[in-house]
This record gives structure tokens, sequence and C-alpha cells, in this order.
């Protein structure tokens, strides 16, 4: 985040016109970016913020994830073809970074205090999207927690129903063996006890 003091100077030289002095401030950060907290969040904001600052010289940047590409406008400078050129030099800032270590904290005097508040409200801001991010995994595990007993309850049951099934058959297979068993030893019986009768049936 820029301060209304903070400002980046440098020396830019594009198709060998020569170098010529240019300096952002917050004004320029935020007349570019159009929001008014000085901040430069990301590769897209940078893009920006060079173009309104250098496009007029012939400088076109374009933001992609986390890097900026740099491109000479051919209409600006016909001449150049495929021979490129552009030049940052002397860059120096007087923008403070806004991290730190809390070992380092001393706000004796009130010296610092401003920069310590602002390193402090974005590990809050980092420390609040990482909760919420672990937040939704913890809700996808849960998910998917719930998902896998519910289907190994399901398993199990099926399991169940099928050995059921196995042993009912099984069962009903053993009882008519057991009848047909009884039945042998009554005719065995019968036999024994009326071996003439018997006899008789084949004369």
């Amino acid at each position: 985040m820029m301060e209304l003091t903070d400002t980046i100077s440098f020396n830019f030289d594009i198709a060998h016109s020569g170098p010529q002095s240019y300096t952002i401030t917050r004004a320029d950060v935020d007349a570019a970016l159009g929001r008014g907290n000085g901040i430069v969040g990301d590769a897209d904001d940078m893009a920006a913020l060079l173009n309104y600052k250098l496009g007029s010289a012939g400088l076109i940047a374009t933001g992609n994830t986390n890097t900026v590409s740099l491109t000479i406008d051919t209409v600006m400078h016909p001449a150049i073809e495929s021979h490129s050129y552009y030049k940052f030099t002397n860059v120096m800032g007087t923008v403070q970074s806004t991290n730190f270590d809390f070992l380092e904290i001393d706000i004796s005097g009130g010296v610092g205090i401003e920069r310590y508040l602002r390193g402090l409200d974005k590990m809050l801001e980092a420390v609040i999207s990482g909760a919420s991010t672990l937040g939704a995994i913890e809700k996808r595990i849960e998910l998917q927690t719930n998902f896998s007993n519910d289907l190994l309850s399901t398993i199990d049951k099926g399991i169940g129903n099928l050995v059921d099934a196995d042993m009912q058959e099984v069962s009903s297979r053993l009882k008519a063996i057991q009848a047909q068993e009884q039945l042998a030893i009554q005719a065995l019986n019968i036999a024994n006890a009326e071996p003439q009768n018997i006899m008789r049936l084949f004369q």
C-alpha cells in the first residue's frame, strides 16, 4: 500500500529514444486503478499502472497471473520492427513493505505504528482467508466421510441379506434331507417288524 508521500522513481528508455525520468505516486495508483486505496494487488493492477504511466511513451503492459508482459507499440515506434528495446534504470522508491517479523516490533515513541497496523491488517486478511479455505476443505471432508460411512453401511446390509438368503436355502435343504432320513428309518423299522409281510409282497 502506498502512503500519500510514497513514491517510486526510475528512468525509462524505449526504442533508443533516450532515458526519461518518471515518478509513480499514490495519486497515479489511485488514478490508474480507480479504487482510492493506493494498493497494487496483482499483475493486472501493475499492468494497468504501467499503461497509465508509460502508455504514452509506447509501452504496452499485459497482466498474466503473477507476471507482467511488456511489449512496444509498433504504431508509435514503427522503425523497431523485430528489434524491440526498452530499459528501466535508476529505480528507487520510498514505499515500505507491510511485512515484518513480530520480534522486530518496536512502537516506542510512536515510530512505525502505522506500518505495523497495516502489516497486522494484512496478516488478519490472510488468516481469515486461510480459515475460510480450511472450513471449506473440512466441509468437503465431512461430506466424503458421511458418504463413505453410508456406503459401507449399505454394503454391510447387502452382504447380510445375501448371507441370510443363503442360510435359509441351506436350512430348507437340510430339513428336506432330515425328513427323507426319517422316512427311510421308519420304512426300515416297519420292514424289520413285519418281515413276513414284506416277503409276501414278492411272492
